[in-house]
């Protein structure tokens, strides 16, 4: 397709799955508050977007709904969103600024996978739950903000994030991992904290 510019009002409640995908010259998307679905991989392969804001009225994003968008710079996800499904928006290699509004509940699988630009992230006190590869092959990452929502993190949510020097859990305590009782001392330890979370062991918190 050669559309460049859409406005998506809130009157249309779900996006269909692969409603957009693959229009390879849309540059401007607007999503108007209203809209409450975005369907599976609705805009994938969108390489033409360099910035996308999902407003708060969103509560569900589809399995690859952005994936491989890889001129996406800037990413907003909206406070209303509930779940962000698997490799949603995997792909996205040259997102700069990831901002995820309090409210956001779980991260899926490789939700956010191979973002290769991205240097920083703070998950939100909202969300509970990092599943595996959420962030997996962000390889510029550095440094990662944990909110006091947080009770699991699975393994290999972290994995080939090779960059990763700093670590902070806003609530260290109460956290096991594999089973075992780890103290708030050790998970101030960025060295004990990255050699972990690329293990095979779950992070939990009961």
């Amino acid at each position: 397709s050669g559309l460049v510019s859409l406005s998506i009002p809130g009157s249309v409640i779900a996006i269909p799955n692969y409603a957009f995908s693959d229009f390879k010259m849309l540059s401007n998307l607007i999503l108007n508050e209203g809209i409450v679905g975005i369907g599976d991989w609705a805009f994938s392969g969108c390489t033409g977007l360099t910035s996308v804001t999902i407003p708060d009225s969103v509560k569900h994003i589809g399995k690859r709904a952005f994936h491989d968008c890889s001129n996406l710079t800037g990413l907003v996800i909206g406070s209303g969103v509930e779940y962000i499904d698997d490799r949603a928006f995997s792909r996205c290699t040259k997102v700069t600024n990831l901002v995820i509004r309090d409210g956001v509940e779980e991260l899926d699988t490789s939700a956010f996978s191979n973002f290769k630009a991205l240097k920083s992230v703070t998950v939100p006190n909202s969300v509970t739950a990092i599943r595996s590869g959420t962030f997996a092959g962000c390889i510029y990452l550095e440094s990662v903000t944990l909110g006091t929502g947080l009770r699991l993190i699975e393994s290999g949510a972290f994995y080939n994030c090779g960059r990763l020097s700093s670590v902070v859990f806003a609530d260290p305590t109460g956290w096991r991992i594999g089973g075992e009782l780890v103290s708030s001392e050790e998970l101030s330890d960025c060295d004990f904290v990255i050699s972990h979370l690329w293990g095979s062991k779950a992070f939990v918190k009961y």
